[in-house]
This record gives C-alpha cells, structure tokens and sequence, in this order.
C-alpha cells in the first residue's frame, strides 16, 4: 500500500494513466463528477472494456460537472458543451451507472487488468474531479491510498461491489444524468452554469 501526494508526479491521474492501457476497465464511487476530469482522461475512457459508475442521485450542478472556482481556465476554453455531448456519447456506449441515496464520503477507482501487475484501487479524497484527480490544487491534508499488491486491491475492492451490489439497478439515474448532459450539451439552452465562466 502506498499513499499518493497529488501533487507533482505523485497525482492520481498519473496512476490512472499508468493502468488504463487496454484492455482494461474502471469501477468508480465518487461524490462528483467534472467534465474536465473527464477531458483529462477522455482517450483512455474511451477505450475501456467496462466502465461501472456509481455517483449520488443528484442533479448536474450538484454533482460539480462544471467543476469548482481551480476549474476556471478550463471553462474559459468554452469546450463545455462540446465536453458535454462527448461524455454522453461515452455514458451511453461503455457506462453502467448506478444512483448512491446519498452523499459518498469518499471515493474509490479500481482501475486497470485483473489479471495485469498494473491493477490498482485507488481510495480515499480523490472524487473524480481535477483536484481529485491531482490536476489542479486541492487540500494538502487529503489521504489517498493506493493499492500495490493483489490482496490489497481485494479489500479496497470488496467495499465498491458491496456497495454496488446493494444499489437497485435501474436506469433511472443514468438516464437523469444523461439528461444533464444533454441540458448543457444543447446549444439552445443558456445555461447558468456557463455564465460563471465569465
């Protein structure tokens, strides 16, 4: 078990690039979700084998798809919408996705081959954001964890398929955040959220 700083070369997206190489999969509980997590990663997303997602069932500002005040250049690109349909497109094609009743306090990515020396869980204050990712700031206090050996990544692993298996499956929730998308995807929509952009 190793911690990870998040910072300079020691940043969960590091370790996420490391392992997603084909073939490969990701399982992921975060209590948010960015768009501009999502474009860090998108090459990669998009070449996984299975992708299960769980996030809280909550709407779209809620749930940070915009990001946070660290995400502002990243919004001044006015890539929102474009970033929007693309992760829709990914949802659809590679993503089972399940509603938590409430707030996660923490996240887990369990990511990688099974079968590969290069799987790895990834547990602790790292929400599928950029700073959880380790792409902009975040809190120096945060504890990461992330698993170097098989029986490592099992008992990290065992708490996302008990949550997973205690979560109906429905399309309810994938459904209401695919509608999300679509809302800041639709170039008819002047969305609130892009207006903090400026």
């Amino acid at each position: 078990m190793k911690l990870i700083k998040n910072t300079g070369n020691d940043r969960v997206i590091d370790e996420l690039r490391q392992t997603l190489a084909s073939p490969s999969s990701l399982e992921l509980a975060s209590p948010a979700f960015s768009l501009f997590a999502f474009a860090e990663l998108r090459d990669l997303l998009d070449k996984l084998d299975a992708c299960r997602v769980v996030l809280p069932a909550t709407n779209g500002g809620e749930l940070g798809l915009t990001g946070s005040d660290t995400d502002r250049p990243f919004r001044n690109r006015l890539q929102l919408r474009w970033l929007a349909g693309e992760c829709g497109a990914w949802v659809k094609k590679k993503v089972e996705l399940r509603g938590a009743p409430a707030l996660l306090p923490q996240s887990i990515l369990i990511a990688g081959n099974r079968d590969s020396e290069l799987h790895r869980v990834i547990t602790g204050n790292c929400a599928f954001t950029t700073e959880g990712l380790g792409i902009t700031p975040g809190n120096q206090f945060s504890l990461i964890q992330c698993s170097e050996k098989p029986e490592e990544s099992a008992i990290l692993g065992s708490w996302f398929t008990s949550l997973w298996n205690s979560l109906p499956a429905s399309d309810q929730q994938r459904a209401a955040f695919l509608s999300c998308l679509q809302e800041l995807a639709d170039p008819n929509l002047i969305s609130h959220l892009e207006i903090r952009a400026w």
